[in-house]
């Protein structure tokens, strides 16, 4: 039987990864909110173009929170995934040591 070596540290460096990630994409996502300006495309244009462009804004907004929340989601459950296993091992730890010889 093969032996399964998983490393917590491994977990915790890849779920402090995944926030940094979570936190690139709500950055990234506030930018865009603020890039476009009420005139950024001139004063004759703006009028015509700002209406077509909103509802894509806000499905990019949209999509941006989603993915942020998802990528902190999963940071969680590689965390949680890491504490599983340590207390499982100090659990067979524990359970050995108190086995009478």
């Amino acid at each position: 039987m093969t032996d399964i070596d998983i490393s917590t540290d491994i977990l915790r460096t890849a779920a402090y990864q995944a926030d940094s990630a979570a936190s690139q994409i709500n950055t990234a996502r506030i930018a865009a909110g603020q890039a476009l300006a009420d005139n950024a495309f001139g004063l004759m244009c703006s009028p015509l173009l700002l209406p077509l462009y909103a509802p894509f804004a806000a499905a990019a907004d949209a999509m941006m929170s989603s993915a942020a929340s998802a990528v902190s989601s999963a940071a969680a459950n590689l965390r949680e995934t890491a504490d599983d296993f340590e207390d499982h091992d100090d659990q067979l730890v524990h359970a050995f040591h108190s086995v009478e010889l």
